[in-house]
């Protein structure tokens, strides 16, 4: 298992010392070295991220106590970034004070410094995330009574902030599945989710029906959603994603899993986006599969979503409470761990 390269450590102490200056914090500027120049792991990062890494401003050189080593660059803001290879782990990343970029197991990868991938080991981050892998979860524990009704955003009609509202005077936390275009219209709303507790997954970017478009687009397309996405709450979405329109394959669902996602599916659908559909058909077709470990998908934002689960989501809420059930987020429901007692 990776450990974290650069974040709570001395690492990035190190870092926040050589990239900032005195003077009201500004950040200062770094000169490139032509004496310098790039080795193994670290030339091979730079030559993936050329622009982001900068030029070299010293030799790669090792820290006396762990081994790890360690190169400054200029940085693609020209005020210091650095390069960093732990030899506990033999994964080499790069960061520029806020982003870290890592050559990890699903190869180059990028974060917010704050953040951790679902395959890191991270201060300050409980190891409780869903396992790795293309095989997509429909269903959580059928003995246990917890269900995830879940909210997918990305159609492109106006949202229903109204849900929000009642999943916060009912205390429910669940996951919001976003795709990275509409995250990148509705910032204020993203942070919102983010803050009230929500976990926050991939939906995608923009492509409708990822099983139409080529091993690259569907990498290409993952990885923006997940860039645009963290950018607003600073986390990554791994591990969940969960395919625009249901639409996925062996295929796709391998490439997501070598992205570090785990394809999240539905045990059921509300519905809730259909012309046909009103809330109480919403209320009786949840009722009728809740079942243990069910996974019931609805949506933020749809052509319905105002006239169906917004006002359906209160009494359903207090419904499936009343027949037992405990209402989690999806990575509650599939590892089986609270993240909270309450």
């Amino acid at each position: 298992m990776i450990r974290r390269l650069v974040g709570r450590t001395a690492a990035v102490a190190a870092l926040v010392a050589l990239l900032l200056v005195t003077s009201g914090g500004a950040i200062g500027s770094v000169d490139a070295q032509e004496s310098c120049g790039f080795m193994l792991g670290f030339r091979a990062l730079r030559d993936q991220i050329p622009t982001v890494v900068g030029a070299c401003v010293e030799n790669e050189h090792h820290d006396a106590r762990s081994g790890d080593g360690l190169q400054r660059t200029t940085a693609w803001h020209g005020a210091g970034g650095l390069l960093v290879w732990r030899k506990a782990d033999n994964w080499t990343a790069f960061t520029d004070g806020r982003q870290t970029w890592i050559n990890g197991p699903f190869g180059l990868a990028v974060r917010v410094n704050d953040a951790c991938f679902a395959w890191e080991v991270c201060s300050g981050h409980l190891t409780r995330d869903v396992p790795v892998s293309a095989d997509e979860v429909v269903r959580g524990d059928p003995s246990r009574p917890w269900m995830s009704l879940t909210f997918n955003a990305g159609a492109g009609y106006t949202p229903a902030p109204e849900i929000l509202d009642t999943l916060r005077a009912k205390g429910v936390r669940t996951t919001f599945f976003l795709m990275g275009w509409w995250a990148s219209t509705q910032p204020a709303l993203v942070r919102r989710i983010a803050a009230e507790g929500h976990e926050i997954a991939s939906h995608g970017h923009r492509v409708f029906d990822l099983r139409t478009v080529s091993d690259e687009d569907v990498r290409a397309d993952l990885t923006r959603a997940d860039a645009v996405i963290s950018g607003i709450t600073g986390r990554t979405t791994r591990p969940l994603w969960s395919a625009s329109a249901s639409a996925r394959d062996a295929r796709v669902n391998g490439i997501a899993a070598a992205l570090g996602y785990r394809p999240i599916f539905w045990t059921l659908d509300s519905a809730d986006w259909r012309a046909d559909v009103t809330a109480e058909v919403v209320r009786r077709r949840v009722l009728g599969g809740a079942v243990n470990g069910a996974i019931i998908v609805m949506h933020l934002e749809s052509p319905r979503t105002r006239d169906t689960v917004a006002p359906a989501l209160p009494g359903l809420i207090d419904d499936l409470r009343a027949r037992g059930f405990r209402l989690v987020t999806i990575t509650e429901l599939v590892t089986g761990r609270l993240s909270s007692p309450d």
